[in-house]
């Protein structure tokens, strides 16, 4: 069960265009909050999801402090990323530019200006099977390294820090290349997909619940102001299911329109995980609400809608 008493006035997030950033923007907005977003790049200012967002321009230097002292009450989420797809030098260049000096520049910058309250977000990738930290990827590895940086400014300034790592997520609506979208885009396009063997088992958590975790963590902190700490939070269902017994789910769900796939026709992914770790300590107060089967149901119906509405 999630319990929720108090929540800060404003949020302040990077990342905000993103997935899980419009996610928790309509959630917090729908709270009443105060609304800013860190943005390095143009995005579409027309974006209903984002009309109540107050923009602020990403820049080195005392402009952007001085920008984000008008945010001083809010709670900081760290939600930009970017992951490597091709491993050349540019893009890696892109990947450490993403993922360590902008937020490293920006959690400091957020610190001159008097905040104290930081959610960043980490991933399920950083651990092996039995929970060992065993990065295997730059992404993942580089997620672990900012973790080492919001060790120190937690120590050093007494600042409030969770860092929440989570695991896959979906929601309807989804048009991500993730496995969810890639089935419901097989069934209703009638194509038969080919994927590996299925075996490998994750976990995954609804988008209502992922936010959930964020309102949660943000009260946490700013109920009991743990300074000078950084905390590590763990976000998932509570149970991993093979990619196989996911794409059962759904076929039952989207019955009797069919779901046809080639398990075996290519191969695992090199260095992949047989199954995500779910067992760290979930945010205080929160727990997963809506089960797999559940959550598959909504995607699917709204899969269903959107086509009738298209």
């Amino acid at each position: 069960m999630t319990v929720v008493t108090a929540l800060p006035s404003a949020v302040l997030l990077t990342g905000a265009t993103g997935f899980l950033g419009r996610h928790l923007v309509e959630f917090f907005s729908s709270k009443g909050l105060r609304i800013g977003a860190i943005v390095r790049n143009d995005f579409n200012a027309d974006d209903a999801t984002l009309k109540n967002v107050e923009f602020i321009k990403f820049q080195s230097g005392p402009a952007l402090t001085a920008e984000l002292e008008k945010f001083k009450d809010a709670t900081v989420i760290h939600c930009a990323a970017y992951t490597s797809r091709t491993g050349t030098l540019d893009d890696i260049a892109v990947e450490t530019q993403s993922n360590l000096a902008f937020p490293v520049q920006v959690f400091e910058a957020c610190r001159l200006a008097g905040i104290r309250d930081f959610i960043n977000i980490g991933s399920f990738w950083e651990h092996d099977e039995a929970g060992k930290i065993a990065p295997p990827n730059s992404y993942a590895a580089m997620k672990l390294a900012f973790q080492t940086y919001l060790d120190f400014m937690a120590a050093k300034y007494g600042l409030n820090i969770a860092t929440l790592k989570l695991s896959e997520t979906y929601a309807e609506g989804d048009t991500r290349a993730k496995v969810i979208p890639l089935l419901c885009n097989a069934i209703e396009n009638g194509t038969r997909l080919e994927m590996s063997e299925g075996r490998q088992q994750s976990s995954f958590c609804h988008i209502s619940d992922v936010v959930a975790a964020f309102e949660a963590t943000s009260v946490y902190l700013r109920e009991l102001q743990p300074q000078g700490q950084h905390q590590v939070f763990h976000v998932n269902s509570g149970v991993n299911t093979s990619i196989r017994d996911l794409a059962a789910l759904l076929a039952h769900t989207a019955a009797p329109a069919r779901l046809e796939i080639a398990w075996g026709a290519i191969p695992a992914r090199v260095g992949g995980l047989k199954a995500a770790w779910i067992d760290g300590p979930p945010p205080p107060g929160w727990s997963p609400k809506i089960g797999l089967a559940d959550g598959l149901e909504l995607v699917w119906k709204r899969k269903i809608s959107d086509r009738r509405d298209a």
